[in-house]
């Protein structure tokens, strides 16, 4: 995210290291290169991007002579809220490669009363995601763990309990007619 610094290590053929910081647009500016879109991808995509970025001035990194490897170099934290119904809530200081459910491991999750659906992420005042983290926990599916900002808000719900159909109330079977004996 915006902040972070990556490490850009050529070597082999040609060698050179490069501190590339990333803008608030999400771009790093490689030296004879220009800007190259990072932003919301893994590591590993960035490296393959940069890789393929460079290759045009160093010849050797497509013959196999010369390596690439990026390292990220120093982190950026974020603050983010989190409120509702959760164990600990309050402002959390996160690395910026945080997500939904790193922040939600960090307050201690949900109490008895939050909800595991319909989780809020906010940022900048507009819900920008609705999270199931109940999909996660009975599943492992990770799509909806997006990526946290600076400033961004996390609003656990109260847990929804569906209203019961009403149902008449028993009544007692008629009691047998008693009779006082003669």
């Amino acid at each position: 995210g915006p902040g972070d610094v990556l490490v850009v290590d050529v070597y082999g053929y040609a060698e050179n290291t490069m501190q590339l910081t990333v803008s608030s647009e999400g771009n790093v500016r490689i030296p004879n290169v220009g800007p190259v879109m990072v932003n919301g991808l893994t590591i590993e995509a960035v490296q393959t991007k940069i890789k393929k970025q460079l290759s045009s001035i160093y010849s050797s990194i497509s013959s196999g002579n010369t390596q690439v490897s990026v390292t990220i170099g120093n982190i950026k934290s974020i603050n983010v809220y989190i409120t509702g119904n959760v164990t600990r809530p309050g402002t959390y200081t996160l690395s910026s490669l945080s997500t939904v459910y790193n922040a939600l491991y960090a307050c201690s999750g949900p109490t008895s009363s939050g909800s595991l659906r319909n989780i809020k992420v906010m940022r900048r005042n507009k819900e920008i995601a609705s999270v199931d983290l109940y999909t996660f926990l009975t599943s492992g599916n990770l799509s909806n763990n997006i990526s946290l900002q600076d400033q961004d808000a996390i609003y656990l719900p109260p847990h929804h309990i569906p209203a019961s159909t009403p149902r008449p109330i028993p009544t007692p079977p008629p009691s047998p007619t008693h009779h006082p004996p003669p």
